[in-house]
C-alpha cells in the first residue's frame, strides 16, 4: 500500500515537500513507514527489508556507545578520537569471535550469549593475561585464545529470567 502525504495543513508548513507512506502487513500487524524515496522499485517489502537492517546498525551502535563505554571520549584530536574508535570497534569484534567460538565449543546457540557479560570477560582475561600473552610463543598465545573460550563459554550465557544484554 503507497500514499502520497502532506505532514502539516499550516499555513507555512516546516517541511514541504511530499512523502511516501508505505504499508505493509506483517506477521498480522500491519507497519508503516514513511520516506521520501518515490522509486517504486522500492517496494514495501524492500522498504521493510531496508528499516529491518536499519535497526540492526542501531543496534551495533548501542554496543559501541553503551557496551563498549564509547559515548565519553577521551581524546580530543581526531587522530586520538580514530584511535578510541577502533579500539572499541576491535574489542567488539574480538568478542563477536570469542562468543562464537563459544556456542560451537558448547553447542548452544550465539543468542545464548550475554555480548556484555562475555565482552567483560574478555577485558578481565586480556588486563590479567597481557603480560603473558606478550611474552610468549605461538602456541602460548593459542592456549590463551582457547582458554578465554573457556571462560565465555562457561560464564557467558544470558541468565534464563534477565532480558537480553
Amino acid at each position: 500500500m503507497d500514499l502520497i502525504v502532506q505532514l502539516s495543513k499550516a499555513k507555512k508548513p516546516r517541511w514541504t515537500r511530499p512523502l511516501r507512506l508505505v504499508g505493509l502487513l506483517h506477521e498480522g500487524v500491519w507497519r508503516f513507514w514513511i520516506t521520501n524515496i518515490f522509486d517504486l522499485a522500492f517496494t514495501p517489502q524492500l522498504i521493510f527489508d531496508l528499516y529491518r537492517q536499519r535497526w540492526l546498525v542501531e543496534l551495533f551502535f548501542n554496543y559501541l556507545k553503551h557496551g563498549l563505554h564509547v559515548e565519553h571520549l577521551f581524546s580530543r584530536n581526531e587522530n586520538g578520537i580514530m584511535v578510541e574508535i577502533y579500539s572499541a570497534l576491535i574489542l567488539y569484534l574480538l568478542t563477536q569471535i570469542v562468543m562464537a567460538l563459544a556456542a560451537e565449543q558448547t553447542g548452544l546457540p550465539l543468542e545464548t550469549f550475554s555480548f556484555k557479560r562475555s565482552c567483560e570477560l574478555v577485558k578481565a582475561f586480556l588486563l590479567t593475561h597481557l603480560s603473558q600473552l606478550l611474552g610468549q610463543t605461538r602456541t602460548a598465545l593459542l592456549t590463551f585464545f582457547q582458554q578465554l573460550v573457556q571462560a565465555v563459554a562457561l560464564m557467558g550465557q544470558r541468565d534464563k529470567c534477565r532480558s537480553p544484554a
